[in-house]
C-alpha cells in the first residue's frame, strides 16, 4: 500500500488543493483548515459567529484552492462550470499587518476557536461571489482548539501499560471537524463510485469526501472496501525524511449531506447520484451516530514535523480490538 493522493484544505469547506507532499504538525497537516468563512453580522467579538460550511452553502466548492511553490501564498479562484471567473491571493501565514483588529469566535461540534479577521478586501471577494456578507478568519500560527466530544475519541495506548493508564492525544486541531487527519482508501472509493448510475463511474468522487490522505490498496489481494474501519495503528515510511510516521486511527468518519454537492455547478447532483443516500443503505456503522453513513477514518499522526509524500509506503501494524 502507498499514498496515492494528498489534499490540503486551507480554507474550510472550499475545493481542496491537491499536493505531492505535506508536513505533519501537532494540529494536523500544515496549513490544513487554518482559515474559515463566517456569516458577517454586527456581532461583538464575544458573540459566537456562524461559520459557513459546504453542507449549507454548497457554492463554497466553486472556490478552487492552490498553493504557490514557496508555500507562502494561497491562490483562490472562483469558478463556474470549471471556468475561472476571479482570483485572489492570500498569505498562507498572515503577519500582524495582514490581520484586522477584530476577532470572531466560532463553534464547531461543541469546540470553540478564535479567528482573526483577514480584512475588507478579502471579505469583499467572498461576499460578492457568495451573494451574502462574509468574512474570512484565520486561526493564527499557534492557534488551535480542543478535540470536540473527547468521550468519542479513544485515548491512545500507553507506551508503558504496566505503569500508566492509556494516554490522551496531545494534538489539537484548527478548523477541522473532529480530528487532525482524515484517511480514505481506493477500495472504498471504488465501492462508492460503483453505486452511481452507469456513465458516472469515472467521476472523481473522492473530492466530495475531503480527505487528507488517500491510500492506494490495489497491491493488496483481497482487500475489501471499508477494511480501513478495522485499522488501529498504521505506519507510513516517509521517503522525504527517512523517518516513520505513526497513525492512530480513532473514529469512523460520519458523513453529512455535503456528499451531494456538485463540484462543477455549486448546486446538488441529481437524486440518483447523491452519495449520502447511496451510502446510507449499508454504511451506518458508527454506533455513536447510528443514522449517518460513514466513509473514511479519523486519525492522529506523529511525530510532528515529518513530511508525507505521494508514494510513501504504508503498513497496517495493529487492528481495532
Amino acid at each position: 500500500m502507498h499514498i496515492q493522493r494528498l489534499f490540503i484544505h486551507p480554507v474550510k469547506s472550499l475545493h481542496p488543493a491537491e499536493v505531492t507532499s505535506v508536513r505533519v504538525t501537532n494540529a494536523g497537516i500544515e496549513h490544513d483548515r487554518s482559515f474559515a468563512l463566517i456569516k458577517y453580522t454586527e456581532n461583538t467579538p464575544e458573540d459566537v459567529s456562524t461559520h459557513l460550511t459546504i453542507k449549507t452553502t454548497s457554492q463554497l466548492c466553486l472556490f478552487r484552492q492552490a498553493l504557490d511553490a514557496n508555500l507562502s501564498t494561497l491562490i483562490i479562484t472562483f469558478t463556474r462550470h470549471g471556468k475561472s471567473i476571479e482570483t485572489i491571493n492570500i498569505p498562507l501565514n498572515p503577519s500582524a499587518e495582514d490581520l484586522g483588529p477584530t476577532t470572531f469566535a466560532i463553534d464547531i461540534f461543541g469546540s470553540r476557536a478564535i479567528g482573526f479577521d483577514m480584512g475588507p478586501e478579502i471579505a469583499s471577494f467572498f461576499s460578492r461571489h457568495l451573494e451574502q456578507p462574509a468574512r474570512l478568519i484565520y486561526i493564527g500560527t499557534n492557534g488551535c482548539r480542543a478535540i470536540p466530544a473527547p468521550s468519542l475519541i479513544p485515548q491512545r495506548s500507553s507506551r508503558f501499560p504496566w505503569l500508566f493508564k492509556d494516554e490522551a492525544h496531545e494534538q489539537q486541531i484548527r478548523f477541522a471537524d473532529a480530528a487532525p487527519l482524515l484517511i480514505t482508501t481506493t477500495a472504498s472509493e471504488e465501492d462508492a463510485r460503483a453505486r452511481l448510475p452507469e456513465g458516472h463511474h469515472k467521476e472523481d468522487i473522492i473530492l466530495r469526501f475531503r480527505p487528507n490522505v488517500h491510500i492506494d490498496v490495489s497491491d493488496q489481494p483481497g482487500f475489501q472496501p471499508y477494511e480501513e474501519d478495522t485499522w488501529k495503528k498504521v505506519n507510513i515510511s516517509s521517503k522525504a525524511d527517512a523517518k516513520e510516521v505513526d497513525l492512530d486511527i480513532v473514529f469512523r468518519t460520519v458523513r453529512c449531506q455535503s456528499l451531494n454537492v456538485d463540484f462543477e455547478t455549486g448546486g446538488l447532483v441529481p437524486n440518483e447520484r447523491q452519495l449520502y443516500k447511496l451510502l446510507a443503505k449499508d454504511r451506518r456503522v458508527n454506533p455513536a451516530f447510528p443514522m449517518k453513513p460513514c466513509f473514511g477514518v479519523y486519525a492522529f499522526a506523529a511525530p510532528s514535523g515529518t513530511v508525507l509524500s505521494v508514494g510513501d509506503k504504508i503498513e497496517v501494524i495493529a487492528l481495532q480490538s
